[in-house]
């Protein structure tokens, strides 16, 4: 990539995560985010639509970096993948920034874990990502839960989660 676009997407992305820490996402503007970012309209629109296209590219890059992470360390422990998704995340768009994010980016994680067969069907997936969105949402409220408790506590509920649904299919 042109050593320009890396510069000019790297204020954008700061800009960005400076600003998700006092608002959501889908409320920041254009105009907000280029006045922060020191650039002008035309050249955010060379690049993305809308800020949250923004946010969208840093976690699929967090999500890559997971990815490759659990591929070099085959058997890796759910809570230690997740612990790792979370810091991703945090380093990505800040924790206050973290507290925005969609069960739908929850989604994307949760199924860049497992194979997409695991689930029967859509169900367990959007349930599964909207209850981590949720318990994430909490413990960025409470802070004084550590960071390994949360990855473990959720690590279960999943784990739980995806075998009541394996013993389903046997039944």
């Amino acid at each position: 990539m042109d050593v320009r676009i890396e510069k000019t997407k790297k204020k954008l992305r700061d800009a960005l995560k400076k600003l998700s820490r006092v608002q959501p996402i889908d409320q920041i503007s254009v105009s907000r985010l280029c006045q922060e970012a020191k650039i002008n309209r035309t050249t955010f629109y060379k690049y993305y639509a809308v800020p949250s296209d923004i946010e969208k590219e840093l976690i699929d890059e967090a999500l890559e970096e997971i990815a490759k992470t659990m591929h070099r360390e085959e058997g890796t422990d759910i809570a230690v993948t997740i612990r790792l998704g979370l810091r991703l995340m945090i380093q990505e768009i800040g924790k206050e920034g973290v507290e925005y994010v969609s069960a739908s980016v929850m989604e994307k994680f949760i199924s860049s874990l497992w194979n997409p067969d695991v689930f029967r069907d859509g169900r367990m997936l959007y349930f599964i990502a909207g209850g981590t969105s949720a318990v994430v949402r909490h413990w960025l409220e409470n802070p004084e839960i550590p960071e390994e408790q949360l990855a473990e506590e959720l690590a279960e509920f999943i784990r739980a989660l995806l075998s009541a649904e394996e013993t389903a299919d046997k039944e």
